[in-house]
């Protein structure tokens, strides 16, 4: 094909799908950060749409569901906004696509008729020697614009690839950004009979904030004794619960701890109740597994105690499959 035809033939294919991968990859630019936002967006909206379902009951004493149906709903129309654009450049990209696919079937025409009229190649052939010179070098042709219309092809793959990258990009960066904090780790202590946990001088706020919710905290909380924890909203009482749980990191001090994290040593119930799917002996059990579980006499006993061994009969016994996320 060089030979024959010269060197500006496969030059000017080179340079035709150049042109063409430059104009795709400016159209694919917009289609990698919309592809990035569809992506956070549809995230966002699944969220919001979840947290309603969950709070469905509060919204509905509120009365605030013209309200939510309007928040959630400018959630929606940023998600289709953002789906639609993406549509219009999808089709924007699949037509610069095609239409360089269908100029290339042309290309070979041009490329061969420019080697037979500019180079004197064939002047000295027959005609039967003229038409399989020419099939050769149109073969040649068409297969290298096919070979760069099948790359041109993979923009729009390429491009949905590259924003879902991003978007996992961004997700590992905030990993490594988490798994460079320090761990707080408590200060292993010798046991004691009477105290559980204490907090020498401990400071604590929010996390990524310089507000300083309770300063200079020193506290002994022992074993078997009850205490009551007041103040008003936003002064740090369950932020107490965090530091001691070891879900926040004081920002000075020490905490200390003399009895085991298990479970079976101590639990902290949340102000709001976390229902897992299962039966109900798992329920009432939980965070304890199954196997390490009361007897059923035990169960019955609590369920009394809390005033719902009603749920017994309703649900028709401690193992009976009926209790969801829902």
């Amino acid at each position: 094909c060089w030979e024959s035809l010269g060197y500006y033939g496969p030059v000017l294919v080179y340079v035709y799908f150049g042109f063409g991968a430059v104009i795709n990859r400016l159209i694919m630019t917009p289609i990698v950060q919309l592809v990035f936002g569809q992506e956070k967006l549809e995230g966002n909206f699944r969220f919001q749409h979840v947290k309603f379902r969950i709070h469905s009951e509060s919204v509905a004493f509120y009365r605030s569901g013209e309200v939510e149906q309007n928040r959630i709903g400018s959630v929606f129309k940023k998600l289709v906004g953002v789906q639609w654009k993406l549509v219009e450049w999808n089709l924007a990209l699949n037509w610069s696509i095609g239409l360089f696919a269908y100029l290339g079937s042309i290309l070979s025409y041009l490329v061969v008729a420019l080697g037979v009229f500019a180079t004197q190649q064939f002047v000295s052939m027959t005609a039967s020697e003229i038409s399989v010179a020419l099939s050769k070098d149109s073969f040649f042709v068409l297969y290298l614009i096919n070979s760069f219309s099948t790359l041109i092809s993979l923009s729009t793959t390429i491009s949905d690839v590259a924003g879902y990258t991003h978007r996992v990009g961004q997700l590992l960066e905030s990993l490594v950004s988490v798994s460079r904090k320090k761990p707080l780790e408590f200060e292993e202590t010798a046991h004691s009979a009477s105290c559980a946990f204490r907090l020498d001088g401990v400071s604590y706020g929010p996390c990524d904030s310089s507000r300083v919710l309770v300063d200079d905290l020193t506290l002994s909380i022992e074993k078997n004794k009850n205490i009551l924890v007041t103040g008003r909203t936003g002064c740090g009482k369950s932020s107490l619960f965090r530091i001691i749980n070891k879900l926040w990191h004081p920002t000075k001090g020490k905490v200390e701890r003399f009895i085991s994290c298990s479970p079976a040593n101590y639990l902290v119930l949340p102000q709001r109740p976390l229902f897992i799917p299962g039966n109900l002996r798992a329920q009432v059990t939980y965070p304890l597994s199954v196997e390490n579980a009361s007897s059923d006499d035990r169960i019955c006993e609590a369920l009394s105690l809390a005033c719902i061994d009603y749920l017994l009969q309703r649900l028709g016994g401690l193992d009976q499959e009926q209790l969801s996320e829902d």
